[in-house]
């Protein structure tokens, strides 16, 4: 933003260029360490000022080329910025669209980890009985530990995504004020139209 703030400066510049002359002014001061025997009314000390102003008229076409540069310098950079906009706005939707699927999908793979914890005490039991074979329980052991691993994937996946979620809208929680986050969650609900 500051950069187009600084192009449109610019540009104006070149716009007035055209009938506004360019002023320059000068001041100087000189003295001579000798002094000439020839000239003795001459001081040693001398002030020279010279103001200038200068409108080229003859120029060609340099200034409606400078013109059209600048023109042409800044239409690039608004584009860039509205590429960013939508680099951005793409990233914080593709976001939020993965923190929608990653959240409930903590809670069944809670609920697999307890029904798997649940499978294999029913297969210890039927084991200790003597009802099931060894590899039974073994694959009731193995089951229980690959549910309880996915339900703490499941954590980091969503924790994950609130990361980058936050890095794609540069607003991280922890260095908020509570009334902050609430805005925040308030104008997300209010811009997805959820309640």
């Amino acid at each position: 933003n500051e950069t187009i703030d600084a192009r449109q400066i610019q540009v104006g510049q070149r716009k007035r260029s055209f009938y506004l002359p360019q002023v320059n002014a000068n001041l100087s001061y000189d003295r001579n360490f000798w002094q000439s025997p020839d000239e003795p009314d001459i001081g040693d000390r001398a002030f020279f000022v010279d103001v200038t102003a200068t409108l080229p008229i003859f120029e060609g076409t340099r200034r409606i080329y400078d013109l059209k540069r600048e023109q042409s310098i800044l239409n690039g950079l608004n584009q860039r910025r509205a590429l960013v906009r939508e680099l951005v706005e793409r990233q914080t939707r593709t976001s939020l669209r993965l923190m929608e699927s990653s959240f409930p999908n903590i809670r069944i793979t809670r609920t697999a980890e307890e029904n798997a914890r649940k499978n294999l005490e029913i297969v210890r039991e039927k084991y200790s009985q003597g009802i099931v074979n060894i590899t039974d329980l073994l694959e009731a052991q193995n089951a229980s530990f690959s549910a309880e691993q996915a339900a703490t994937s499941a954590v980091y996946s969503y924790m994950i995504d609130l990361v980058a979620f936050q890095r794609a809208i540069s607003f991280f929680e922890d260095a908020k004020t509570p009334d902050e986050i609430d805005a925040l969650a308030k104008e997300i609900r209010d811009r997805m139209g959820r309640p």
